[in-house]
C-alpha cells in the first residue's frame, strides 16, 4: 500500500511539474511575441569645473592636416602646485612670468614663489564650475513587463515543487 501512495505523490508532482513547465513555455512565447527594444533618451546635468588654461595652435604652418596641432596647456596655481619645483625649469618659469607681466628675474625658486602668487591672485586661476547637459541614450526591453513577473512566479512554484527553492 505504501509503494503505492508513494507511486501516486510521484505521479502527481510529475504531472504537476508538467504543467508549470507548460504554462512557462506559453509565458515564453507571449514574452518573445512582445518584447521589443526602445531606445530611451535622458537629458543629465552635471557640473564640472570650467577648464580654460590651455589653447590649441598649428604645429607647422602650411600644413592642410588638421591633425597636426598641438594643445598648449597654460600654468595653473594647481597645476603649479602637483609639478612642484622641479617639476618646471626656469625657462618655463621665466616664460610664464613674462606672460603675465610680472619681473621673470632671480634664481629658481624666488621665480616659482612669485608665480604661484601672481596665479593665485589671478582671477583665471579660481575655479569656476559650469553646468553642462548632455543626453544619456539607453536601450531596454518593454512591452512584456507582466508576462516576466508571471515568468518568475511560475519558476519560483517550480522550484519549490521540485524542493529546490
Amino acid at each position: 500500500m505504501r509503494s503505492q501512495a508513494a507511486g501516486d505523490g510521484a505521479a502527481t508532482l510529475k504531472r504537476l511539474v508538467e504543467e508549470v513547465d507548460a504554462e512557462i513555455a506559453a509565458c515564453q512565447a507571449t514574452i518573445e511575441r512582445d518584447q521589443r527594444w526602445e531606445r530611451r533618451v535622458a537629458t543629465r546635468y552635471d557640473v564640472v569645473d570650467a577648464k580654460d588654461n590651455f589653447s590649441s595652435g598649428a604645429v607647422h604652418e602650411g600644413v592642410e592636416d588638421y591633425t597636426a596641432g598641438v594643445m598648449a596647456v597654460h600654468l595653473s596655481a594647481d597645476a603649479l602646485d602637483k609639478g612642484g619645483l622641479n617639476r618646471f625649469s626656469l625657462a618655463e618659469l621665466r616664460a610664464a612670468l613674462e606672460k603675465l607681466g610680472r619681473p621673470a628675474d632671480g634664481d629658481k625658486p624666488t621665480l616659482f614663489r612669485r608665480l604661484r602668487e601672481a596665479l593665485a591672485a589671478s582671477a583665471q586661476a579660481q575655479p569656476r564650475q559650469q553646468t553642462v547637459a548632455h543626453e544619456v541614450a539607453s536601450w531596454a526591453l518593454v512591452g512584456a513587463e507582466a508576462a516576466e513577473a508571471e515568468l518568475e512566479a511560475l519558476l519560483a512554484r517550480r522550484r519549490e515543487l521540485l524542493g529546490e527553492a
